[in-house]
């Protein structure tokens, strides 16, 4: 029984710190990897959900196009009232097009969606050649909703 102790006493007790640190070294390590791995999936999601975000932007851009702009073109009446009524359109499309997620991501990375969505179609509609382009400086005050 003595030489049980003795090789507990000499080789256990001191060993036993030191493998404490090392699985706690190894958790934190994989801790570290794991919120590495949590951060990839989030840059993801939120890459993702700004794309779909973009691309409702554009579909609404092509459907206010053909259905209003075009039409108020062809009347010689796309003024400066018109386009104003366009770009509220296009807000209010794009807004319907995108997910719930989407529309949070928005809010949570620009911190205005309105003003992301506008910004948005004014880049948009310049990028894809439009030569009449949305007036840059609109009243949001009203009901967007």
């Amino acid at each position: 029984m003595d030489t049980l102790e003795n090789i507990v006493n000499v080789i256990l007790i001191p060993i036993l710190p030191s493998l404490a640190i090392l699985l706690g070294l190894y958790l934190q390590n994989l801790i570290q990897k794991a919120k590495a791995q949590l951060e990839l999936a989030e840059g993801s999601q939120i890459a993702l959900r700004l794309d779909e975000a973009t691309q409702a932007v554009v579909e609404a851009i092509k459907y206010t196009a053909q259905t209003y702009v075009d039409y108020m073109k062809k009347q010689n009446a796309f003024d400066a009232v018109a386009q104003k009524e366009a770009l509220l359109m296009a807000i209010q499309k794009a807004k319907l097009l995108m997910s719930a997620n989407a529309m949070k991501t928005i809010e949570d990375v620009s911190g205005d969606a309105d003003a992301w969505i506008r910004t948005m179609i004014e880049a948009k509609i310049k990028e894809m050649g439009n030569n009449q382009p949305l007036p840059v400086k609109v009243d949001t005050s009203e009901n967007l909703d």
